[in-house]
């Protein structure tokens, strides 16, 4: 078993095999310069958390934001820079929706193609039509009511109407 710290021999960690990090470092062509990266992340993160280097410096690649998932994942990063990656990844997820992405691995998904429903005016409208109903005013009539006051056509409030109780009768 290789002997290897993170941040130092004195005063860092050191790694074991059951250590995410460790394991990526075995795997890596140059296992010194993969260990010397980690090791200057460290130093960069460990600047963030004494208020010496901006956010904005964080996470500026690919390449430096899978190494901090690694270190997250054995506990390895300051506090505040968890934070920041943590907050980042919600930002990211909010993005991949605003922008209908499909991610699998976050169980994102596309909304669905066509209009949504809206359950609640189509109820209001079917309440106004039995309303008017109970009032002693024809069906046909309800309809050209209601669709004046929700500003459809009285076909459509037809089609609603019927189809809803075909559904629900």
């Amino acid at each position: 078993m290789e002997v290897m710290f993170l941040g130092g021999a004195l005063g860092g960690t050191r790694l074991t095999p059951e250590h995410s990090i460790y394991q990526h470092i075995l795997d890596s062509y140059d296992r010194e310069e993969t260990l010397k990266q980690f090791n200057d992340l460290l130093r960069k993160y460990e600047k963030y958390e004494a208020g010496i280097l901006d956010k904005k410096e964080l996470f500026k690649s690919i390449w430096e934001i899978r190494k901090a998932v690694i270190m997250s994942m054995d506990s390895l990063l300051p506090k505040s820079v968890h934070r920041e990656l943590a907050i980042r990844t919600d930002a990211l997820i909010d993005e991949a929706i605003d922008k209908k992405l499909r991610i699998d691995s976050f169980h994102i998904e596309p909304p669905k193609k066509g209009r949504k429903n809206d359950s609640v005016i189509l109820y209001e409208r079917i309440c106004d039509i039995k309303t008017l109903q109970k009032h002693g005013v024809s069906l046909s009539k309800a309809f050209v009511l209601v669709g004046k006051k929700h500003h459809k056509s009285p076909l459509t409030i037809s089609r609603e109407y019927y189809r809803f109780l075909e559904k629900y009768n």
